[in-house]
């Protein structure tokens, strides 16, 4: 079975630039689509009651949105209109035909915490960011509310970041940045001939041999950190503790992240439900635990 690495992003939630809780907003959405729900006369009848918007990416919409014990679950749908082909592993490969209404959508789950007023977000390759998400949301208020209202979502930092680049089991790769004389300095200590008089920054990656346990050389990653005003740039990929999976890590602009893999289903998405229940473990784990 096909298994798919999902990382999960949290963000602060703002209102008129105020760290608010947006609790009531939320409600007032559920109520209005229980409203609308309640109103179709059979399951084939148009939901225009759901909130869309259209974005230079392409359409969205929030599709569904419930409360489960102290948390809220945003499902949205991002829509695209490119057409994948279909074939089978021997045969002719074809084009997918939908009319020009339909699209292809890809789910992605977001949860809300009214307690901690944070934001949960699904990140993987066909996602929504955190400016569309904030796009439809201020869209929803002004049709709500007939007024505007700046809805944001700031980033959490991960103030462990930079004590687990040092501390870490072990460290797989390093990429460190420097522009001015540390990077002129850099280039002739690599290349002597070099003339450095145009040159604008070196970005220089350093990777341990391909081997389970293999490590980058403490020391040298010590070196760094203690030199760290010469860098602009310095991530890498450590594990933490032994037996962990590999986490990227950076040393000054880390965001608060989770990451877990699911099984697929024969269709090759994820199911929703299963995303959401390990959110709600995962925020408790991970972000509750940060703050």
């Amino acid at each position: 079975m096909a298994r798919k690495n999902v990382r999960f992003y949290f963000y602060y939630s703002h209102l008129n630039d105020q760290r608010s809780n947006i609790e009531n907003f939320l409600e007032d959405i559920i109520t209005k689509y229980k409203e609308g729900y309640d109103s179709l006369e059979s399951d084939n009848d148009s939901r225009e009651y759901l909130y869309t918007n259209v974005l230079s990416s392409g359409p969205i919409r929030l599709t569904d949105i419930t409360r489960s014990d102290n948390y809220y679950f945003l499902t949205f749908d991002r829509f695209q209109h490119t057409i994948p082909k279909v074939s089978k592993m021997y045969g002719e490969t074809i084009d997918l035909n939908i009319d020009d209404d339909e699209y292809i959508s890809h789910e992605i789950s977001v949860l809300y915490s009214p307690f901690h007023r944070t934001f949960m977000v699904q990140r993987n390759i066909n996602s929504l960011n955190e400016a569309s998400i904030e796009a439809l949301l201020r869209s929803i208020y002004l049709r709500l509310y007939n007024q505007n209202a700046e809805i944001s979502l700031s980033v959490v930092r991960d103030d462990d970041a930079r004590d687990n680049l040092i501390s870490a089991h072990s460290t797989r790769s390093l990429v460190v940045k420097s522009h001015g004389e540390k990077a002129r300095n850099m280039l002739q200590g690599l290349f002597r001939s070099a003339s450095p008089e145009d040159l604008d920054y070196i970005e220089l990656k350093i990777s341990a041999r391909r081997f389970k346990g293999a490590t980058l050389d403490r020391d040298l990653i010590e070196e760094i950190i203690s030199d760290k005003d010469d860098y602009e740039k310095i991530q890498g990929k450590i594990v933490i503790d032994e037996g962990d999976n590999v986490t990227p890590v950076d040393f000054y602009e880390q965001k608060l992240v989770a990451y877990e893999s699911f099984n697929l289903s024969s269709r090759q998405e994820l199911n929703r439900f299963t995303v959401q229940d390990t959110m709600e473990t995962q925020f408790r784990d991970v972000y509750a635990l940060k703050v």
